[in-house]
């Protein structure tokens, strides 16, 4: 399981959608861009879109950050009291706290996350997640608002979901799986070929700060 965000500051976040929306008026490709989407004909669509976003991370733009679980080794009876939603939460929490360890001191942090159904209440999570952050040493909570959105309206969220879907496709191996999709199995590796990623099961160098990976460590039974 793969998760991720991708970071821009309210300031540049026009010019980062503008950048992206002329990509698809380029190819006069319009409606969401997502990673499900990706289609043969649309390949250099969406090559074209993902190299837009390395220029952005360039610019230092744009940012991108995953948090990968392997799913094989969740014990969920053991850690979640059976509950799956609430070990998906604490990844979710994991991941945030990543962001807010990058920026939070410098900046408040305002969160959209994808829309789905949850029973936590996310203003529950923003308090535990600035709890959290202040046991780093990162006072004021800085997570000011957290929200879901669709990823219809949220060209951030439309990025994000192409480029987590080529770190999820080679994470699981997709590209050597009987019938593999050429176009999907191609993309994949050239966005992990300019992120500069060999492994995507090996978390990035520490020194890495606008595209990373971090390969989730899960803790054992004691």
């Amino acid at each position: 399981m793969v998760l991720s965000g991708v970071a821009v500051e309210a300031i540049e976040l026009e010019e980062a959608e503008a950048a992206l929306a002329e990509v698809q008026a380029h190819h006069k490709t319009f409606g969401t861009m997502k990673w499900g989407k990706v289609s043969k004909t649309k390949y250099y669509v969406y090559r074209d879109y993902v190299d837009r976003f390395f220029e952005l991370r360039g610019a230092d733009i744009l940012h991108f950050h995953s948090l990968t679980v392997d799913t094989t080794r969740l014990d969920h009876s053991w850690f979640n009291f059976g509950n799956r939603e609430l070990g998906f939460s604490k990844f979710i929490y994991q991941l945030l706290c990543k962001f807010g360890r990058e920026y939070g001191r410098n900046y408040d942090l305002h969160c959209y996350l994808d829309d789905r159904t949850t029973k936590q209440p996310l203003e529950e999570l923003r308090e535990i997640v600035n709890n959290g952050l202040r046991k780093k040493g990162i006072q004021g909570d800085p997570l000011r608002r957290i929200q879901f959105a669709q990823t219809e309206d949220e060209p951030m969220l439309q990025i994000n979901d192409v480029l987590l879907g080529a770190l999820a496709s080679r994470c699981n191996e997709h590209h050597i799986k009987p019938g593999a999709a050429k176009h999907k199995c191609d993309l994949a590796e050239h966005v992990l070929a300019r992120a500069g990623i060999t492994n995507p099961l090996r978390g990035t160098p520490y020194r890495e700060r606008s595209f990373t990976t971090w390969m989730f460590r899960l803790q054992r039974r004691v």
